[in-house]
């Protein structure tokens, strides 16, 4: 019922006052959640070195591109926390001069409590894209990604828990390495 709620408001350009958890029996229980994000998210750091070792194209600059909920934080669970392995790895990126990008279905009017909501959580990032309202979600990420790499940034790595985070768009190639976090079948928002 709650999470019917938050859907209906989101399809209607509303939001709650911050992301709400969805009812955990939805989802396995945090404790698996998080296993399951530690095993995606292992070997993550290596793969930054590594691709940071070969450097960017001319004129470009190396970023990851991250989504917000049950991916930067435990909307789902902890509403607030941060997903600690994907933390790391937005930390990680930014000591090795990779740009922390952020591309969320979330509408543009919840951009003020969306930068505070990822400060409080520990995340220091470049830039942040929001739903502009006109699109569907997978729109608004491809055109995200777009104009991130538009901007001079070449997304090295993809961080997400839907599909709708990885749909690349006709002949569009937008990001480098995914880390397709679990959704289990849609249970998790």
């Amino acid at each position: 019922m709650r999470r019917a709620l938050v859907v209906a408001l989101l399809s209607l350009g509303l939001a709650p006052a911050v992301p709400v958890p969805t009812a955990a029996a939805a989802g396995p229980p945090q404790s698996r959640w998080e296993r399951d994000v530690q095993a995606v998210m292992a070997g993550s750091g290596e793969f930054l070195a590594r691709r940071v070792e070969r450097g960017a194209p001319e004129g470009k600059r190396l970023a990851v591109n991250l989504d917000i909920d049950n991916t930067m934080l435990a909307t789902e669970y902890d509403s607030g926390a941060p997903v600690r392995p994907v933390l790391r790895f937005a930390r990680r990126a930014q000591a090795k001069g990779v740009a922390v990008l952020v591309n969320s279905a979330r509408p543009e009017s919840m951009r003020q409590r969306t930068r505070d909501q990822l400060a409080a959580a520990g995340y220091d990032v470049n830039r942040i894209c929001l739903n502009d309202g006109d699109s569907t979600v997978v729109e608004g990420k491809q055109a995200c990604r777009r104009a991130f790499n538009a901007d001079d940034f070449t997304i090295i790595a993809n961080v997400g828990n839907r599909s709708t985070d990885f749909e690349r768009g006709p002949g569009a190639r937008h990001y480098g390495r995914t880390y397709d976090l679990p959704d289990y079948g849609g249970r998790l928002g």
